[in-house]
């Protein structure tokens, strides 16, 4: 509907997944070229952070299912280190929605924490008015490669968005990331402002079929024991009481 939609913008990587700096366009069609190896499958992989309510990389393999591309699973110590390897890694993303026919936009932005855990913030800004924050092109870079805020930090880039955006927030609690990023009041903007997926009811059920099904769209081979978790999962959140157990009828899901 050109009245609601809800659209991931753009994608940015800071001293994370072993580039230094990276920035995808996720609203266009775009083409990842490169050797096997150097993080093609990382920059896509971490947008599932940004999807799900967590806030550590314990049980990372349930939560996230990161893979090689191998097939080998990554634990909780890998996963972290990969994208929050240093004090300067964050990881941004960018959201667009319409919704009832007026264009908004947020900012999500992931940061490093302490005992395998992350952080987020939240801006109202684009990414295009904080982007100073965490790279710089100087006058004299004929190349226009730019480098990395020779100072970067969480607590910098939060007081300076503070300054120019008074809804910013810095949030750490699951039970708030939950009420922020499924919210559905479409009548309310503030109660919208940062949702990135409205889910109808905000409860554990809703949310693990919606990692189910995040976790399906990074794992589409069918064979792969990823899906038939998603699978599972999806019918159990679908099951009200225990009798439903004896009523599914899986011909009719499939």
């Amino acid at each position: 509907s050109q009245q609601f939609n809800f659209v991931l913008k753009k994608l940015v990587l800071v001293d994370s997944a072993g580039f230094c700096y990276s920035e995808i366009e996720l609203d266009k069609h775009t083409i990842l070229l490169g050797e096997g190896n150097v993080g093609k499958s990382s920059l896509l992989n971490c947008i599932r952070l940004f999807l799900l309510p967590e806030v550590n990389f314990n049980k990372a393999k349930d939560k996230f299912n990161f893979k090689s591309s191998n097939g080998y699973q990554y634990d909780k110590n890998e996963s972290f280190s990969h994208y929050f390897p240093s004090k300067f890694s964050h990881l941004i993303i960018e959201v667009e929605k319409v919704i009832a026919g007026k264009k908004y936009t947020h900012c999500q932005i992931l940061t490093r924490a302490k005992n395998l855990s992350f952080d987020r913030i939240f801006t109202t800004l684009t990414y295009k008015e904080i982007q100073h924050m965490f790279w710089q092109v100087d006058e004299d870079d004929e190349h226009h490669i730019g480098s990395r805020v020779e100072k970067l930090s969480t607590e910098d880039i939060f007081a300076k968005i503070k300054t120019r955006d008074k809804y910013c927030l810095s949030v750490r609690d699951p039970q708030k990331l939950k009420e922020l990023m499924y919210a559905r009041d479409i009548l309310s903007e503030v109660a919208m402002r940062y949702s990135l997926f409205p889910l109808n009811e905000i409860s554990d059920e809703n949310i693990e079929s919606l990692r189910a099904l995040i976790l399906m769209l990074f794992d589409m081979e069918t064979s792969t024991e990823g899906v038939a978790k998603a699978v599972a999962n999806i019918i159990e959140s679908e099951k009200k009481e225990t009798t439903d157990a004896l009523n599914f009828d899986i011909q009719s899901f499939i």
